[in-house]
C-alpha cells in the first residue's frame, strides 16, 4: 500500500504568478494535495486532479477523510495508536 502524505504546492512550484482554487474560487498562495511525493503532488495539481485550499482541506479532514483513514487502518493498528494519531491531528474519528 502506498503511503500518502500531505504536501503544500505553491505558485512557485508551478512556475505561475498565482493560484486560483477551482472549488471555492479563492486566490491562494498554496494548495494542499495528498500524494506519495512532492513531485507527484505538483503533477496532480498541475493537471487539475488534486489540490485543496487550506480552508477546504481542513473541512475535508474534519468531515470525512478521517473516517476513511480510520476504516483503512482498522485491524492494522492498535486502537491506542489510532488515539495518538487523533490527538496529534486534532481530528477524532467516528468509531
Amino acid at each position: 500500500m502506498t503511503r500518502l502524505r500531505m504536501f503544500a504546492v505553491t505558485a512557485r512550484d508551478l512556475n505561475r504568478g498565482g493560484l486560483k482554487y477551482n472549488n471555492c474560487l479563492w486566490r491562494v498562495k498554496t494548495l494542499y494535495a495528498l500524494a506519495s511525493s512532492k513531485e507527484e503532488a505538483v503533477k496532480l495539481v498541475e493537471g487539475g486532479e488534486a489540490g485543496l485550499c487550506g480552508w477546504c482541506m481542513c473541512e475535508a479532514v474534519a468531515e470525512g477523510v478521517g473516517n476513511r483513514v480510520k476504516k483503512e487502518a482498522e485491524g492494522k493498528y492498535p486502537e491506542e495508536k489510532l488515539r495518538r494519531v487523533e490527538k496529534r491531528l486534532g481530528v477524532y474519528f467516528n468509531y
